[in-house]
C-alpha cells in the first residue's frame, strides 16, 4: 500500500487513532509527495452538499476534518496551509507538539496579529502564555494581541495570580486597548470593578497607578462607553482629597475628552475639590474654552457650578472667572446664559477692560435679557455696530409719483456690512473653538478662516493649551 493509499483509507474510514503515528513515520520528502494528495482529501470532504432532505453541510465528519487538519500542519508549508485552510485548532495543534511544531508557526501568528480573527480557533490567554512558556511561540505578542486575550479572564482572578508577568505587566494593557472590557465587567453580577477592587485590597496591584491608568484611558480614542466605564472605575475606587490633588493633571486632562460622560463625571468631582487651597485653578480656567464648546448643556451647567464656587473663596481669581465664563455665552440656552449673568453680576467689576472686552466679543449670540441685564459691562463696546444701516441706506427725499404710490421700495445694503462681519481671531482660545467648529460645519467660511488664523497663531501657542486641542484631533481621526 502506496503512502497516498493509507492517507486516504485513514480519512475514509475516521481512523483518528493511526494518523499521529502516521505522520510520525514520514519523513521529510514523503511529507511533500503527500501534498497534491492532501489537496484532493481537502476539496473532497470540505465542499458543502445536502447531507439529507432538509441539511447542507461539508461532506466530511467531524472526525475526518480533525484528521485532514492534523496532516495539514505537517506537511503544508506556509503558503499552501494559507490556501487550504481557514485557521489552526489549537487543541489539534497541542496534540502534535509534543513531537512536531510547524516551523512556519510564528509567522502565521505574526500574520493575524491586528485582525478580527486572528488565525486560531480556541486561543486564550492561558493558551497563548502555555505556549510562551514552552517555546513553541518564540516571537512577542502585540500588547493589543496580549489584551485581547486576556480579557476573558479578568473575572477570574486565580489566572490574574497564577503568572506574576500577568499583573506586573499584561494586565495595564488592558487600560490601552478596546477590549470590551465594560461587556466582561457586567458578568460580575452587580460589583462592578471587583477584580481591581479585590487585587487592589489584597496589595496585588498598585491603587494609584490604577487611578491614573483609569483617567489615562478617557482619552485614548476608545468608545464612548469605555471611555465612561474607565473614568466610573476612578470614582467608583473613591480616591481621597490626598490622591485627587496628587493627580490633577490626569483628572483635568479628562476634561479635553470627546465624549461627554466622563467629563460629567469629572466635574461632579471637581465641584468638591475645588474648594481646596491646592487645587489647581489656573489649569481648570485654561479648560473653560473646551468645556464651553461642549454642544452638551449639562457640561456647561457644572462648569458654571464650579466657577461659582471659585469666585465665592477666590477673589483673587474673580475678574479672569468671569472672563471664562463669558465664553458660556456662545451657548444660547437661555438658563445657561442666566447663570453667567448672575455669576457676572455677582463678581464682577463694570469697570474691568478684560471683562469688557470678553463680553462684547459675544455680543451677536446674547439673547436679548442677557444683553439688557448686562448693559452696564456693555457701554461703549458696541460703538459703530448700530449705524451700519444709516450708513448704508441713501436718504429718499422725494415723494412717490401717483402711478407708483403702491410701492414701497426698500434701499439695497451693501453685502459688506458692520452686522455681518467675519469674527476676528484674536487669542488662541478663539483658534481651538474655530478649530472644534470647523468639522460641524456650521459656516462655510469656517475652514478659510482657519487656515489664516494658523499661520498667524502658530508660533504663538503654549504648551498648557496642548489638551485643549484634544477634542478637535479625535473628531478628525473620525472624520
Amino acid at each position: 500500500m502506496t503512502l497516498e493509499e493509507r492517507l486516504n483509507e485513514i480519512v475514509e474510514k475516521q481512523q483518528g487513532d493511526a494518523i499521529i503515528p502516521f505522520l510520525q513515520g514520514l519523513t521529510q520528502e514523503e511529507r511533500k509527495s503527500l501534498v497534491p494528495c492532501l489537496n484532493k482529501l481537502e476539496e473532497y470532504y470540505s465542499k458543502f452538499v445536502q447531507l439529507n432532505e432538509n441539511t447542507y453541510g461539508t461532506r466530511g465528519t467531524s472526525a475526518q476534518h480533525r484528521i485532514i487538519n492534523l496532516t495539514a500542519l505537517v506537511i503544508y508549508s506556509l503558503k499552501e496551509f494559507r490556501k487550504h485552510q481557514w485557521g489552526i485548532n489549537t487543541e489539534q495543534l497541542n496534540e502534535l507538539i509534543p513531537w512536531y511544531v510547524p516551523s512556519w508557526l510564528d509567522s502565521f501568528f505574526k500574520e493575524g496579529e491586528g485582525k478580527e480573527f486572528g488565525g486560531f480557533y480556541g486561543m486564550d490567554y492561558e493558551v497563548l502564555m502555555d505556549w510562551i512558556e514552552q517555546g513553541i511561540l518564540t516571537v512577542t505578542p502585540s500588547p493589543q494581541t496580549i489584551a485581547g486575550y486576556l480579557v476573558s479572564y479578568i473575572n477570574t482572578t486565580a489566572i490574574l495570580q497564577k503568572r506574576e508577568i500577568t499583573l506586573k505587566e499584561h494586565i495595564w494593557y488592558l487600560f490601552e486597548y478596546d477590549c470590551g472590557q465594560n461587556w466582561m465587567d457586567n458578568r460580575n453580577g452587580g460589583h462592578p470593578y471587583y477584580p481591581y477592587k479585590y487585587l487592589i485590597e489584597n496589595g496585588k496591584l498598585d491603587r494609584m497607578r490604577v487611578l491614573r491608568e483609569s483617567l489615562l484611558a478617557v482619552n485614548r480614542n476608545m468608545n464612548k462607553n469605555l471611555c465612561g466605564w474607565f473614568a466610573g472605575m476612578f470614582t467608583a475606587l473613591t480616591p481621597s482629597i490626598e490622591e485627587q490633588l496628587a493627580l490633577q493633571p490626569e483628572i483635568l486632562a479628562v476634561l479635553s475628552a470627546s465624549h461627554s460622560r466622563p467629563v460629567n463625571i469629572i466635574l461632579g468631582m471637581l465641584k468638591d475639590l475645588c474648594n481646596h487651597p491646592q487645587f489647581r485653578i489656573e489649569e481648570f480656567l485654561n479648560q473653560t474654552s473646551v468645556l464651553f464648546a461642549s454642544d452638551v448643556k449639562a457640561v456647561h451647567q457644572n462648569t458654571l457650578a464650579i466657577l461659582n464656587k471659585l469666585a465665592k473663596e477666590r477673589k483673587e481669581f474673580r475678574d479672569a472667572i468671569c472672563c471664562v465664563a463669558a465664553q458660556g455665552l456662545m451657548s444660547r440656552e437661555e438658563s445657561t446664559q442666566s447663570k453667567i449673568v448672575k455669576l457676572i453680576l455677582t463678581y464682577g467689576e463694570t469697570e474691568s477692560t478684560t471683562l469688557r472686552e470678553a463680553l462684547a466679543v459675544y455680543t451677536e449670540t446674547m439673547l436679548a435679557n442677557t444683553k439688557k441685564e448686562l448693559k452696564a459691562y456693555l457701554e461703549n463696546n458696541e460703538s459703530g455696530h448700530t449705524s451700519a444701516h444709516n450708513e448704508a441706506a441713501p436718504a429718499h427725499s422725494e415723494q412717490p409719483d401717483n402711478d407708483s404710490a403702491s410701492f414701497v421700495y426698500e434701499p439695497i445694503l451693501p453685502i459688506i456690512r458692520e452686522d455681518n462681519r467675519i469674527q476676528e481671531i484674536a487669542s488662541p482660545e478663539d483658534l481651538i473653538f474655530l478649530a472644534s467648529q470647523v468639522l460641524d460645519g456650521n459656516e462655510i467660511h469656517h475652514f478659510d478662516l482657519l487656515l489664516g488664523a494658523l499661520v498667524q497663531w502658530d508660533r504663538q501657542q503654549d504648551t498648557k493649551q496642548i489638551s485643549q486641542w484634544a477634542p478637535s484631533f479625535n473628531a478628525l481621526t473620525n472624520y
